[in-house]
């Protein structure tokens, strides 16, 4: 086992492509606590997965709720990464989740700041 799967595992996978792998180790207790990981690039694996096209990968990451709201080194979120990685269904999947996780955030908050009020 290399030092970069030792220290980032899922990076790892999503880095060759291994996407049934991937779910088997998110399925995994101990494979959880990786997901929101970052790799000394200060990437998620899943805004890894977006910025090498790794569709499959996406697919995994975002149906086991990975953060899509999360911004790297740069402030860039999964949705810059789409656009520049240029494939449309990609895009469209990373701005639906992005959207998503917005509304879900928004809807736990406001009750909160009404109390306060």
């Amino acid at each position: 086992m290399s030092l970069a799967q030792r220290m980032f595992p899922l990076h790892f996978l999503v880095w060759n492509n291994r996407a049934p792998e991937l779910q088997a180790e998110l399925s995994k207790p101990e494979g959880r606590e990786h997901i929101e990981e970052r790799d000394p690039h200060g990437r998620t694996p899943l805004q890894l997965a977006v910025s090498l096209g790794r569709g499959r990968c996406v697919d995994v990451l975002l149906s086991n709720r990975a953060d899509a709201l999360v911004e790297n080194r740069n402030n860039w979120d999964i949705v810059d990464e789409a656009v520049c990685n240029g494939d449309p269904v990609m895009l469209a999947q990373c701005f639906q989740a992005n959207l998503y996780q917005k509304a879900v955030k928004r809807a736990t908050i406001i009750p909160q700041l009404l109390q306060q009020l």
